[in-house]
């Protein structure tokens, strides 16, 4: 389905209704953007794993227990504990 929208002042859009009850998008729903050969395609995350993302920091901290696990390597393990297929 095609639909033509607006980009407000604020550079944001409006998801259609239909769209968004479609896609059970609600306020805080992370979207991914991609841009690729003058095309823009947004496409909705998976709802984030916590079990994933603390078995994976739990993991970090089992190899190496000495080792801190650093702001960037929780962000990163959070990124990828979304299902972005």
């Amino acid at each position: 389905m095609k639909t033509i929208i607006e980009l407000s002042k604020g550079y944001q859009i409006t998801i259609p209704a239909a769209t968004r009850k479609k896609y059970k998008l609600v306020p805080g729903t992370k979207i991914e953007y991609e841009d690729t050969n003058g095309s823009i395609t947004l496409s909705p995350m998976e709802k984030l794993d916590y079990k994933v993302l603390w078995k994976k920091v739990d993991d970090m901290l089992k190899k190496d227990k000495a080792k801190k696990v650093t702001r960037e390597e929780i962000i990163r393990a959070k990124h990828d504990s979304y299902d972005l297929s």
